[in-house]
């Protein structure tokens, strides 16, 4: 069937037919408004006339007066053409084909996408053109042609988008045409003239700069003046032929868009015609007059004035504005046309947009021709016209109107201004009427400002008029006029009431309307011609106006129309003292003076306060008139004796309304100001002092109303800051003022008045309202009142009182300069310190208004520093002494880093901006050398710890030099305070010291300009540093010397570990300037003078050693003190020095160091420092080389070998040091082999012949001992490869060294021993691996060396009251040795000698190595017994009636050892207790808790090290790698935990079914699984089991770890990228703990789902946390069970494949029966589905099971379906597949076993086996079982399980069946 409609054809154009063709170019005409070439199709070719469409058609209808045009055509193309003149055959002959194409789709495309995608194109082609400079692009050439007619039509498209491209391209084929569009210009120019005024910026711009591009500035005019015959012609066009209708196609457009097309081109038609007026010169202009001149003679063209669209009417003002002013002749000539229709549609144009140019136009039309406005229209006069346009209040547009309106009227003539009767009245009524209304009319209110305006061009209009009518006797009615209209307006204005909305807008802006009214009044009153009429007719009526208003009786409007009156007599007066008028000021005076009179006598008469307030304010402007005259004079103090008093406090009582409030108030103002300016003014000193007395007793009466109080405040504030601007001439001191002021301090009133604050502000800041001495205790009071709200604001107690503070802050902060004027003045500013002090603080609280209230004042105690160099001393003063007691005062809760904010703001407030200036402030806060020495000397009471030996050569000398060092009672610490933040007050001021001069940003600046300073600063700071260092390493001795060890240990830790870290940029600075000295002549010159003469260096020392950054200095405290701390710092210094020195060492300098060393003339401890820090700068000296040669070669006697010889303790000491104990490449000097041989034999006859090395009774030998272990762990290394039997000595030094020191007791120097020991024996073993020899001797004495090494760590880990030590680093030390010696025991040693309960223990150690050695012997321990155990149970063999605690049930420490073995199917005790109690916290996942086990703290620290910002540290992890000491236990609690259970289904995979179900069962019984699932749940990132892990855990600490360790990320940990299944517990790194965490969990949560899947399945079922139990379900199911389904497939896989395969896996199999079971079923297992299928043959039958396994395995159960049975009832093959569900479900089987099950099950079933009539199964579920317990009555089998299961739920012993006892 066709269609229901019939498809519409492109353009919305009907088809193109034959028929339709003539029918329609029968009807066309010359005149038809569709031309055939306006059809669609074919029909468009037909004619060569133009398109309808086209921009530009010359007109073919004859015109009288119509231009002519003159000029060829364009070449190439012909007059005619089918789109706007363009000639489709010379399209068709384009020779370039894609122009061609362009050009045709221009052409027929309608669209404007399609158009602007074209003229892309067209831009590209013509940029891709090649380009001669000269010639342009010939290319390019045959464009031109074609282009111009499409740009005449595109340029004034409807969319802008269009016309800018078409523009762009014009632009560009310009450029490239060049000359070559010469002969198209006429054709062209009309259209692109006329772009340049598209209302689109950007279009005009582009047509614009493709004129300039084409023709240049002289050019411009020649060019417009040749095509001047073509411009006219397109404009006469567009403006007298075309329509909207015409100039559009209708069928494309719409008729908004052909209005608004037609509308814009021609406005740009009228622009074009004043363009060309403009541009040409007067002598083109008389060429063209008669081309112009046509068109302007059209009327159409002048009838545009009233065309609807005003950006039409605009462009025709502009128009006649332009060719007004260039060429008036051509208007002039045509006045009567352009008058006729110009005015009347000027003045009734109400669109604003059109106003600007329109008085443009008619300013300048009526200045050219101002006889145009006689020239009568058709209906009524110009005047009328503009009077009615007047009225209307210019249609809105009142800025542009009202400001033209002058100019206008200037214009006028004569005639027109007089009128017919030539009296110029009527014309004055009229104008004035219709000004004035213009104010009535609603159009003014259209725009802001309108009122302004029109005051300000009525006067203005009124003032020329009065002085234009004046110049002729027959205008003087007009004049009359006009100053009768001023009088009226002046009335009016001064008037008050309901005298409609002209009064009200007068009023809005009363200061505003005076100040024009003066300035016009002045005028007239100064200008000769009028002043006589304008002083009679004028000033007279305005000031009998005045006279009446302020003498009438006093009412409400009384105050407001006298106020206007003053207002406008103080304007005008001072508008003529402006100006100078004299005359003018005479009048003024006068009539002031009249006034003054009039109202004080108004005064004495009433009680209102009116009269008094007007008197007030006249007292401004003409003070003299007011105080100076008799008359007045008199009456006010008749007033002020009288009625002022009680108008003064009974003024409020008289209002009730806001606005008679504010009135009151208002009144109160002016009548303090009348007082105020009596008291200064009168010269009867005494009658107005007798006058003051009086008014202020009555005013200061006392009264218990708080009301009265408030207005007294009022009162007396506002007098005494009246007068303190002009203050009397006599006394003003009152008893009665003092008293009120006083109570007014004392009862605070001042915080909850706003009066009572400003009223003690102004009494400050007076100088003569009260006596000095009042001022001061004013202050006093106001100090102690602030200092006791600064209290309350410390102690967070100041709600409520913030009032208070607030008040005293705003009252210091108006009268801060009366204040320290006076408090300089009498030598009395202990208050106004305190007040300072008090603001300062202020200034840094968080709370905001306060901070702001405290920071105002301080900005003005700035101002007044720098205005007053005692303010400046005082202030500097003040808070210098304040901040130095903040740093000592450890009350005050205040951090460093505040401190130094305190001390840079003092520095800000004395503009300190050079470095000395700013160095000598904040140097005191640095304080002196006493303070420091009295702050360190309690490190080295406390310090260093003896324990230090293990990880400091130093203070291993230290103590080796005298052995009774470490024996000596230490003092007892005096009390050390603590402040807030638990910082010590040493610890505060390091922090502050360090936090000054990092945050002064100058360190090497103020090391060269004050090098003795701050070197003593560094020094005093490298003591903080040794100490810190100390009381990190030994945390558990730490004595709280710079923190408290019990209030923010964790934070003050990480601040000092930044102390540390920053403190290297300070020590770089200095070592800069220190390499530039001579600094190892220095040390050593120090070194030698020190020794001889100490008196020397105490007088150094009081001097600050040498001149410049000397480390001469540090060398001599070492020297002086000997207290372990000094010569370690020296060390550093000097090792720190060597590294930066690029130079090499010279001789003199090598032999001084040398001789230093070889002279003993040191102390040990400085001498081996030494060694450790010039090692590897003298390593290649000879003078070195010497050296050492002599200590490795000479002697010593093994008899002599002891503690107590110095001078084989200063030999071996000192070569230990130089050699280095490990094998590391720079950790030392290497020695030849042949003298390091030489050395190991004098070493073995110590060994065997040395008294002092044979026993262990002396604990200071352990000392020597210990250093000798050190030796031999450096010469190992380097004799490796050389066999002999010094191995073997080395060994038995070991042994002997383990069997001795293992029974001693422990001690510090028994600890560096044994840790020496465990160095040299773990250091010898893994030499042992790649030697042979070493090898050899070590599995000779493995055995005693592990079971001593076995021995040592249980009796540590037994110690429990080291507990706490094994936190501090030298024991972790020691304790690490030790674990990797127990780490090398063979397993039969560890099977024979471990103990389960001791690596228990260890297994929860905060250390790893210790954690990982417990789990892998306890590993070892628990395979070994559970699989003996398994063994036993198999064979039912006998166990040990010994059995475990109940489950679950809490176990003591000390478990036996018989407690600690598998005896039974039971986890050991001390294993359980950690099963069975997980930790209540959870591990830090953002910190390397083991970071300080891997760091040397000394090189982390190093001097050298390159300092970085703290936010730096923290992104980088240098602060945030340090774990608090309770985050470090928590996560190695946790980490042992975890292990534990690995251990635990170690156990599982290494057991048989019997002891694997027994221990399932007691995980069961003891629910704990329901602890250990959400805890790994947690670590695997779902955080929604946190409660589950929280909930059953009150301890607050553990709590607290939880919150503060939950990691950040939300979503659950990704394990795709990681296998699951396997682990390897030695790859568990704590140094990423956001990773090894959330593996380790997921590890054995899948070891969990593998072994143990039905404690898993119901802890998820009964979960009640809908939100948990979707995210578990969907973390198994994603991560767990592909990979448990395919374990469980391959496995069946595999036990099919056994038997085939044969080996041990066959062997495996048919020993558990299992081959033979799956032999004779047939299985197919699918996995894509996830299904397994079973079948059974029982000869021609078969029974089929299949088993699915969810996709979430195993948190659901299997699906067990039974597809085929044969043979067997329902009930028991029901029963059968519910036993195969159950050994998956409620067993932990396997797919094996249960399949096992259904074989053994269905097979024994057809041997005839009975089942069990209680489970129905052959085979028993629990333990594989056959039913072998028969009841002797019914004879019914069940299994021994199942019987005991309903002997105990029943609580009955009968049989199931019968009910026979059994």
């Amino acid at each position: 069937m066709p269609p229901k409609t019939t498809p519409r054809v492109k353009g919305n154009a009907k088809a193109a037919s034959s028929s339709r063709a003539a029918e329609l170019a029968g009807a066309s005409t010359a005149s038809s408004s569709l031309p055939i070439s306006s059809l669609g199709g074919f029909a468009q070719f037909a004619t060569p006339a133009f398109s309808a469409s086209s921009t530009y058609v010359a007109s073919t209808a004859p015109r009288s007066a119509g231009p002519s045009r003159s000029g060829s055509s364009s070449p190439a193309l012909s007059s005619g053409s089918a789109f706007g003149g363009l000639d489709t055959d010379v399209v068709n002959v384009i020779r370039d084909g894609e122009l061609s194409m362009i050009i045709k789709r221009l052409m027929s495309k309608r669209d404007t996408t399609t158009k602007v995608k074209a003229l892309e194109d067209l831009d590209k082609w013509i940029k891709a053109q090649p380009e001669n400079e000269e010639s342009g692009s010939d290319t390019c050439h045959e464009a031109i042609g074609p282009w111009i007619k499409l740009y005449i039509k595109l340029t004034t498209d409807v969319d802008r988008r269009v016309r800018l491209l078409t523009n762009n391209v014009h632009l560009l084929l310009v450029k490239r045409v060049k000359k070559k569009l010469a002969p198209y210009l006429k054709e062209v120019v009309g259209a692109w003239i006329g772009t340049f005024f598209d209302p689109t910026r950007d279009v005009a711009r582009v047509a614009m700069e493709a004129f300039k591009s084409a023709f240049p500035d002289n050019k411009r005019e020649q060019v417009i003046s040749f095509c001047l015959q073509d411009i006219i012609a397109y404009t006469s066009d567009i403006l007298l032929l075309k329509t909207s209708e015409t100039f559009s196609d209708p069928r494309f457009n719409t008729p908004e868009e052909m209005e608004t097309r037609y509308a814009r081109v021609a406005a740009s038609s009228l622009y074009t015609i004043g363009y060309i007026t403009e541009t040409l010169s007067p002598e083109a202009l008389g060429n063209g007059a008669k081309d112009i001149g046509q068109l302007l003679d059209e009327e159409k063209l002048w009838q545009l004035f009233s065309h609807s669209n005003a950006q039409v009417r605009r462009a025709n003002y502009s128009m006649l504005r332009t060719i007004t002013t260039k060429a008036p002749e051509l208007i002039k000539d045509r006045l009567n046309i352009v008058s006729k229709h110009f005015f009347p549609a000027a003045f009734s144009d109400k669109d604003t947009t059109t106003h600007s140019d329109l008085w443009d136009a008619l300013l300048v039309f009526t200045k050219a021709f101002p006889e145009s406005w006689a020239i009568a229209a058709d209906k009524k006069p110009t005047m009328l016209h503009f009077f009615g346009y007047l009225r209307a209040a210019g249609y809105g547009s009142a800025t542009v109107t009202y400001r033209s309106i002058l100019p206008l009227s200037g214009s006028w003539s004569d005639s027109t201004v007089a009128g017919k009767n030539g009296t110029g009245l009527p014309f004055a009524k009229d104008f004035l009427d219709s000004f004035w209304k213009s104010l009535e009319s609603p159009n003014i209110e259209r725009e802001s400002g309108s009122t302004a305006l029109f005051l300000e061009a009525y006067l203005e209009c009124m003032v020329y008029f009065t002085v234009r009518f004046g110049k002729s006797e027959s205008t003087k009615p007009g004049q009359d006029a006009m100053l009768s209209a001023f009088v009226s307006l002046v009335k009016l204005y001064l008037q008050s009431g309901d005298n409609g909305k002209s009064a009200d807008k007068l009023h809005q802006d009363e200061q505003g309307t005076a100040k024009k009214i003066s300035a016009h009044l002045v005028r007239l009153l100064t200008i000769p011609s009028v002043q006589e009429r304008a002083i009679s007719d004028l000033w007279h009526p305005i000031t009998q106006s005045m006279t009446e208003i302020l003498s009438s009786e006093p009412t409400d409007a009384y105050a407001k129309q006298g106020k206007r009156v003053v207002l406008l007599l103080s304007e005008t007066s001072a508008i003529a003292r402006e100006k100078q008028h004299d005359s003018v000021n005479e009048l003024i005076e006068k009539t002031a003076d009249q006034l003054v009179q009039l109202v004080a006598k108004q005064c004495l008469g009433t009680q209102s306060s009116g009269p008094s307030q007007i008197l007030s304010l006249l007292a401004v402007p003409f003070e003299v008139v007011v105080f100076t005259n008799q008359a007045s004079q008199r009456a006010l103090h008749d007033f002020f004796n009288a009625q002022f008093t009680d108008i003064l406090l009974g003024s409020e009582d008289q209002t009730s309304s806001t606005e008679k409030a504010t009135q009151s108030g208002e009144s109160l103002s002016h009548l303090l100001d009348l007082f105020a300016g009596f008291l200064s003014n009168t010269k009867e000193q005494e009658l107005t002092s007798q006058v003051w007395k009086t008014v202020m007793d009555k005013v200061l009466k006392d009264t218990d109303e708080e009301r009265d109080q408030e207005r007294q405040r009022t009162i007396l504030q506002g007098l005494i800051h009246r007068i303190s601007i002009n203050p009397p001439t006599f006394g003003l001191h009152l008893d009665s003022i003092n008293e009120f002021v006083t109570k007014v301090v004392v009862n605070q009133q001042y915080a909850r008045s706003a009066p009572g604050q400003k009223l003690v502000a102004d009494v400050l800041s007076s100088n003569s309202a009260v006596p000095d001495r009042l001022r001061l205790d004013i202050i006093d009071t106001l100090s102690q009142r602030l200092d006791i709200f600064l209290s309350d604001v410390r102690a967070f107690q100041h709600t409520g009182k913030s009032e208070e503070g607030a008040s005293i802050l705003a009252i210091t902060l108006e009268c801060f300069r009366s204040m320290v004027n006076l408090s300089i003045k009498h030598a009395e500013d202990g208050p106004l310190k305190q007040i300072i002090i008090a603001v300062f603080d202020l200034s840094f609280q968080p709370e905001e208004q306060l901070k702001e209230a405290g920071q105002k004042n301080l900005d003005e105690l700035q101002r007044l520093a720098e205005e007053s160099e005692d303010t400046r001393f005082l202030l500097r003063e003040c808070l210098t002494d304040h901040i130095q007691d903040n740093i000592r005062n450890m009350q005050r809760f205040i951090s460093p880093e505040d401190l130094v904010s305190e001390a840079f703001k003092l520095a800000d407030l004395l503009n300190l901006t050079d470095l000395s200036d700013r160095f000598g402030l904040l140097s005191a806060f640095f304080f002196d050398k006493d303070h420091w020495s009295s702050l360190y000397r309690h490190l080295p009471i406390s310090g260093p710890h003896a324990s230090l030996v293990i990880l400091d050569p130093v203070v291993e000398a230290f103590y080796a030099e005298k052995p009774s060092r470490a024996a000596q009672e230490k003092a007892s610490l005096p009390t050390i305070h603590y402040d807030g933040l638990g910082l010590s007050a040493y610890g505060r001021l390091a922090l502050f010291t360090l936090e000054l001069l990092k945050k002064e940003d100058a360190t090497v600046s103020l090391f060269l300009s004050y090098p003795e300073k701050m070197t003593w600063i560094l020094s005093e700071l490298l003591k903080v540093r040794q100490g810190c260092l100390d009381a990190f390493q030994t945390p558990s001795l730490d004595a709280g010397i710079f923190y408290s060890p019990n209030l923010h240990v964790d934070a003050n830790v990480v601040v000092f570990r930044t102390l540390l870290r920053d403190m290297s940029a300070l020590v770089t600075s200095w070592i800069t300037l220190a390499l530039e000295e001579s600094w190892e002549t220095q040390i050593i010159e120090a070194l030698m003078n020190g020794v001889q003469d100490t008196s020397k260096a105490k007088n150094d020392d009081d001097n600050d050693g040498d001149s410049g950054c000397s480390a001469a200095q540090f060398a001599l405290d070492a020297i002086k003190e000997q207290d372990g701390f000094h010569e370690r710092i020296l060390t550093d210094v000097v090792q720190a020095l060597a590294q930066s020195d690029s130079a090499e060492v010279s001789t003199v300098n090598a032999k001084g160091w040398c001789q230093l060393l070889k002279t003993k003339i040191l102390p040990l401890s400085v001498s081996t420092g030494l060694v450790v820090a010039l090692r590897k700068r003298l390593e290649n000296t000879n003078e070195f080389v010497n050296l050492l040669n002599q200590w490795v070669t000479t002697p010593i006697d093994p008899k002599d070998l002891s503690i107590n010889n110095s001078e084989a303790l200063h030999r071996l000491t000192l070569l230990v040091a130089a050699l280095g104990s490990s094998n590391e490449e720079d950790s030392g000097i290497k020695l030849p082999q042949i003298r390091a041989m030489n050395l190991l034999q004098s070493i073995r006859r110590w060994i065997t012949d040395s008294n002092a090395l044979k026993g262990f009774e002396d604990q200071n030998e352990h000392l020597l001992r210990s250093l000798l272990f050190k030796l031999l762990n450096a010469l190992a290394y380097q004799v490796q490869e050389l066999p002999g039997a010094h191995w073997e000595t080395m060994f038995d030094f070991i042994s002997s060294a383990f069997k001795g020191l293992e029974v001693s007791d422990s001690n510090p120097f028994v600890m560096l021993a044994l840790e020496r020991t465990c160095r040299l024996a773990i250091n010898i073993i893994e030499l042992g691996d790649s030697e042979d020899d070493i090898a050899n001797v070590w599995e000779d004495h493995s055995e005693s060396i592990s079971i001593s090494a076995l021995h040592l760590m249980g009796r540590e880990m037994a110690k429990a009251e080291t507990a706490s030590l094994r936190m501090d680093h030298p024991v972790r030390q020691y304790l690490e040795a030790l674990s990797q010696v127990c780490d090398r025991t063979p397993d039969k040693l560890v099977l024979s000698h471990g103990s389960i309960t001791e690596h228990c223990r260890l297994l929860v150690e905060p250390q790893t190595p210790l954690q990982m050695l417990a789990y892998k012997q306890l590993q070892t321990m628990l395979v070994e017994q559970v699989q003996a155990l398994s063994i036993q149970m198999e064979i039912k063999a006998p166990t040990s009636p010994t059995v475990d605690p109940i489950e679950g049930e809490d176990t003591d420490d000390n478990i036996s050892s018989t407690e600690d073995k598998m005896v039974e199917p039971k986890f050991p005790a001390s294993l359980w207790k950690i099963l069975s109690n997980p930790p209540g916290g959870f591990p830090a996942m953002d910190v390397d808790v083991d970071a300080d086990d891997a760091t040397d703290l000394k090189k982390e620290f190093s001097l050298l090290s390159v300092g970085q910002s703290h936010e730096e540290d923290e992104e980088s992890g240098a602060d945030t790698g340090v774990a608090a000491k309770s985050e470090k236990i928590v996560s190695h609690t946790v980490l042992g935990y975890l292990l534990a259970w690995k251990l635990a289904f170690t156990v599982f995979e290494n057991t048989t079914y019997t002891v694997k179900s027994r221990l399932v069962e007691q995980l069961r019984s003891s629910s704990i699984m329901e602890k250990l699932l959400p805890y790994l749940f947690h670590l695997l990132g779902i955080h929604s089991a946190s409660s589950l892990v929280t909930d059953a855990h009150t301890s607050s600490n553990q709590a607290a770890s939880s919150a503060s360790n939950d990691p950040k990320t939300v979503e659950p940990f990704d394990l795709s990228r990681w296998d699951v299944t396997e682990y390897q517990v030695t790859a568990f790194d704590l140094s990423s703990p956001e990773i090894s965490f959330p593996l380790l969990a997921g590890h054995l949560y899948y070891t969990c789902l593998a072994n143990v899947p039905s404690l898993v399945r119901i802890w998820w079922t009964e979960c009640k946390s809908r939100q948990l139990n979707l995210a578990v379900d969907s973390l198994t199911e994603k991560y767990f069970s592909p990979l448990l389904i395919n374990h469980e497939l391959t496995s069946l896989t595999k036990a099919q494949q056994a038997p085939a395969e044969g080996g041990q896996a066959a062997a495996a199999a048919a020993l558990s029966g299992i081959s033979d079971d799956l032999n004779q079923l047939q299985i197919k297992a699918s996995r894509a589905t996830s299904e397994i299928t079973a079948s059974f043959k029982i000869e021609d039958a078969t029974m089929e099971i299949a088993i699915r396994l969810p996709a979430n395995f195993p948190l659901r159960q299997v699906e067990v379906e039974g597809l085929q049975r044969v043979g067997v009832e329902d009930s028991r093959w029901r029963a059968w597949l519910l036993a195969v569900a159950g050994v998956i479900a409620a067993q932990n089987g396997s797919l094996i076993d249960a399949l096992s099950l259904f074989r053994r099950n269905v097979g024994l079933h057809f041997e005839g086996v009975e089942d069990c009539t209680i489970c129905y199964s052959i085979v028993s579920l629990q333990d594989r079982s056959l039913p072998n317990k028969t009841c002797k009555t019914c004879k019914n089998r069940f299994h021994g399980p199942c019987l005991y299961k309903w002997f105990k739920t029943s609580s009955s012993s009968s049989c199931p069946l019968c009910r026979t006892l059994w």
